[in-house]
């Protein structure tokens, strides 16, 4: 996806996933892309709600969503290497409460924001809550699993992550 630059940010102390500007209204394009008379995302293209009305889940608007309407978001698969694809599901980037809702938990937010124009690529909990990731600084090098999948004993398990970033919805 363009906009994105050759390094990101990894914190767990972020709890959304940040997106420099043009890679923000890239995925934006890519879920509206999904809607047709058939496929209608809640809060996005439904019955109440047009992309371009200033008033959906990108626009930092909350909704009631069932889980039928969660289902039908798609998985956001973030390539940090040609052989390395971390991946989110609906539930992972439809958070409910926080700041937008004003604390009402039966409200999804968009856990994905835009950083600006000349913003980083910051990888942020709602990524990595489903990976085991380990942060070598000696080697300077960034390792990943997915949780169900680490075995403890055996790190040769984890990989190397390079600084490359991509991101594809």
């Amino acid at each position: 996806m363009a906009g994105l630059k050759s390094s990101a940010i990894l914190d767990s102390g972020t709890n959304i996933l940040l997106l420099p500007t043009e890679a923000f209204a890239g995925l934006k394009a890519s879920f509206v892309a999904l809607c047709s008379a058939t496929t209608k995302l809640a809060g996005l293209c439904d019955s109440a709600t047009q992309p371009d009305s200033g008033n959906t889940l990108f626009d930092r608007k909350c909704f009631p969503l069932t889980p039928t309407q969660l289902a039908a978001y798609p998985v956001i698969n973030v390539a940090v290497s040609k052989t390395v694809t971390l991946t989110m599901s609906a539930e992972d980037y439809l958070l409910t409460g926080g700041p937008f809702a004003k604390g009402d938990s039966s409200l999804f937010c968009l856990g994905v924001r835009a950083t600006g124009p000349e913003g980083l690529l910051i990888i942020g909990d709602t990524l990595m809550r489903n990976y085991y990731m380990v942060f070598d600084n000696v080697q300077r090098r960034t390792g990943a699993r997915p949780a169900h999948q680490v075995r403890m004993h055996r790190p040769s398990y984890l990989c190397h992550l390079p600084a490359s970033t991509t991101l594809t919805p």
